[in-house]
């Protein structure tokens, strides 16, 4: 699983959850404050 984790400040923390590495990183497009992780 692909997660995209968003930091928009201390108290907004934002995770989405992908299958598709694909549509993960669509996600990152435009996001200077995010990280791409992967879990089992």
């Amino acid at each position: 699983m692909w997660v995209v984790t968003i930091f928009n400040n201390i108290h907004d923390i934002r995770m989405f959850e992908y299958t598709n590495k694909d549509a993960a990183t669509e996600k990152l497009k435009g996001c200077n404050n995010a990280i791409l992780s992967y879990t089992k």
